[in-house]
């Protein structure tokens, strides 16, 4: 099915999604950048960027901003860790009381997790919709090509390439953060057996909404997700 056909309705029903970003939209990607350039230091770490009501121009008052981050395989929960300790001690992370202008870091995936057919639904369009917004920031490793081949079902135009890549930061890897590569991995097995225990009860305690994934590839806490609700509400 052309999801993209569908776009117009769904932008109607989100309430936002325009082709300019507003004055608000253009402030809170210029935080994001401001953090990412604080953040190469993280191993592992293959691209930032940002989605949802931010990357589709449509942020309001007290909109947070959602980040997406790809790590490489067997790192994802380090990074996460490294990541939210970060943007926790020094930056503004959202909490349930605290959501305008601070960065949601609910969606990590590794390089083998890229594929998002894995957990689309059928006729996801909201999920087209946030693939084709989709605003890389921090890319020195190119993965954000690798990111629009991984998901041949649906197809992202050279113009909306070139408008979603206009934000990227010029900046370049460091190998020397990527040594000691036992050791990250290592980390990572710690940071793993400490926090997904406490994951996996938090998403048996919300009832294992559709919108939550814990596997190894993919880390998803959207458990607020409309996509069912979005979708049956426009496609025929």
């Amino acid at each position: 099915m052309n999801l993209r056909s569908y776009f117009p309705a769904l932008r109607s029903a989100l309430g936002y999604g325009i082709y300019s970003p507003a004055p608000d939209d253009l402030r809170r990607i210029e935080m994001t950048q401001h953090l990412a350039k604080r953040l190469g230091w993280i191993p592992w770490l293959r691209m930032i960027a940002i989605g949802n009501s931010v990357a589709m121009y449509g942020s309001g008052e007290d909109s947070d901003i959602d980040i997406f981050i790809v790590t490489e395989p067997d790192r994802i929960w380090l990074v996460r860790t490294l990541l939210t300790v970060w943007v926790a001690l020094f930056s503004r992370r959202k909490t349930r009381d605290s959501h305008r202008d601070s960065f949601c870091l609910s969606f990590f995936v590794t390089t083998s997790g890229l594929d998002f057919s894995t957990f689309a639904l059928e006729n996801d369009v909201y999920l087209a919709y946030w693939m084709t917004t989709l605003k890389p920031i921090w890319d020195p490793y190119g993965t954000y090509g690798f990111f629009l081949d991984a998901n041949h079902w649906h197809t992202v135009s050279a113009e909306e390439q070139t408008e979603n890549t206009k934000y990227l930061l010029d900046v370049w890897n460091h190998a020397y953060r990527e040594r000691f590569a036992w050791l990250w991995k290592n980390l990572n097995t710690i940071c793993r057996a400490i926090l997904l225990p406490h994951t996996l009860r938090s998403y048996e305690k919300l009832g294992r909404p559709y919108g939550i994934r814990v596997w190894d590839d993919i880390l998803k806490f959207h458990d607020d997700d409309r996509r069912i609700e979005l979708r049956d509400a426009i496609v025929d």
